[in-house]
């Protein structure tokens, strides 16, 4: 667009949509999901089945960009608390044990054995600051002893 405010040859028509802006169809479409969910997606599936192509394609799109998303369901197993190496391996192992018996999938066990293993990462981080802080007390107990028989040596 030129200063005048005429458009220039070339030039686009407008400044478009603002970022960010549903369009009124998706706009529609999401309404419909929050207000009536499942009448809403079962239209849509009958809807792919309809006839006309048109409809059944713009309903097939729906169903598989807007559609209702699944929820995670809560891992459902008995866990030891983790406050030492030892809690995390019983944990891991009942992670392990309830994968194995089908109770939960292999991807929901890798998520909770992440979470033990943050767990974990912290303990030990806890541990090591806490002897850090320990050693460093023993360092300044024996710079003060050092500087102690320094000094009785220079009398």
């Amino acid at each position: 667009m030129s200063n005048e405010g005429l458009f220039t040859k070339g030039g686009p028509g407008g400044p478009g949509r603002p970022k960010g802006s549903r369009n009124k169809e998706m706009h529609y479409a999401r309404r419909l999901h929050s207000e009536h969910g499942r009448e809403a997606l079962q239209r849509v599936v009958d809807n792919m089945r309809d006839t006309d192509k048109r409809v059944s394609q713009r309903a097939s799109e729906f169903v598989l960009m807007q559609g209702p998303r699944v929820a995670e369901e809560p891992i459902q197993v008995e866990l030891p608390e983790v406050n030492s190496l030892a809690d995390a391996k019983r944990a891991l192992n009942a992670l392990n044990q309830a994968m194995g018996a089908g109770e939960i999938t292999p991807e929901k066990a890798d998520v909770a054995m992440r979470v033990i293993e943050r767990q974990w990462r912290m303990l030990v981080a806890t541990e090591l600051e806490r002897e850090v802080e320990e050693l460093r007390e023993v360092a300044d107990e024996f710079l003060k002893l050092k500087r102690a028989v320094e000094e009785a040596g220079k009398s």
